[in-house]
């Protein structure tokens, strides 16, 4: 289901108090079952609250300008380039003070059970045992997550499928199938790194995990400013070589790398889907003139910004425009 009107507040707390029970939707449509629906909310605003809702799996985007996002004790700024998860039945807050288009996507109780269940057990178990399979529970980490390409594609093919018109429910359903099987490979490659973390303790790497994700989050944040190691420990709140040697274990990259990654992928956006000359882009992302970009974008693709922009630009998504 896509919205273009987030839902009234105070009826959607009712309806979660009461787990959708009368299967209608916001827009008084019926439901195919009762519990949390899987909801797409495609909405462009310039305000909005929302605040305490305790809600399905949630992926917050934006496609246009930020929002922020609170999850227990965190408060995030989302901007384009990331998307920021709320677990099941977590409360989140969300708010906007400038124009947006958002692209959350709620994923809903039904749509959770049946995949989650797929993932976790083989062919032969769900033929054998059915609706009686246990169903674990998809679990991620509250953080800003870089939207990577694979990511993206699915995106935007939701996206342009809904805008034509032409975005079935199964097909919809498939893609997010597919998002879901990224997204869960994603986190357990983390949750694979994360276990490296040399300590004893299991608290003392959960907190360390935390704080590493606050340099992440910065990263993402403030990719187009001149970001020093120093700054980040202080984000992180560990000394700068050790932070250094731990965030290196986990991403399997130093922070230059992560943020010279961050640099060149807006970049790649800008250089397709925008009208803004090389300069304005290298300013963009935060480098300190067209001549550095140029070398470093060579660097990752062998190939200059303006040859990329000539050769990817004229694909049928591309939108000139700022």
């Amino acid at each position: 289901m896509v919205l273009t009107q987030f839902p009234n507040l105070h009826w959607l707390k009712k309806q979660i108090q009461e787990n959708f029970n009368d299967q209608l939707s916001s827009n008084g449509r019926i439901l195919p079952q009762k519990g949390w629906p899987t909801v797409l909310l495609n909405v462009k605003t310039k305000a909005a609250e929302r605040n305490q809702v305790k809600g399905p799996l949630s992926l917050f985007m934006n496609l246009k300008g930020k929002s922020v996002v609170q999850v227990e004790n965190k408060s995030v700024e989302i901007p384009e380039n990331c998307f920021f998860i709320s677990n099941n039945r977590q409360y989140y807050s969300l708010g906007i003070e400038e124009e947006v288009e958002t692209f959350n996507i709620h994923l809903g109780d039904n749509f959770l059970n049946r995949v989650s269940s797929g993932f976790a057990n083989s062919p032969e178990f769900l033929l054998d045992n059915g609706d009686g399979c246990p169903i674990p529970q998809f679990n991620f980490h509250n953080k800003l997550y870089f939207k990577t390409t694979q990511f993206q594609e699915i995106i935007e093919k939701i996206y342009a499928l809904g805008k034509e018109g032409l975005l079935s429910n199964l097909q919809l359903e498939e893609l997010l199938v597919e998002l879901a099987l990224h997204l869960q490979i994603q986190e357990n490659n983390l949750k694979e790194s994360i276990a490296q973390i040399p300590t004893i303790k299991k608290s003392t790497r959960e907190e360390l995990k935390k704080k590493l994700f606050l340099a992440t989050d910065y990263l993402y944040s403030f990719y187009n400013s001149n970001i020093s190691l120093e700054e980040l420990a202080q984000v992180a709140g560990i000394s700068k070589y050790h932070f250094l040697r731990l965030f290196k274990i986990v991403f399997g990259e130093s922070p230059h790398q992560m943020l010279t990654a961050i640099r060149i992928k807006k970049a790649e956006e800008k250089l397709i889907y925008s009208s803004l000359s090389i300069n304005e882009i290298a300013w963009l992302i935060g480098m300190e003139n067209s001549s550095s970009f140029s070398r470093l974008f060579r660097k990752f693709h062998k190939i200059y910004p303006s040859k990329f922009r000539e050769k990817y630009r004229n694909l049928p998504q591309a939108a000139q425009g700022n």
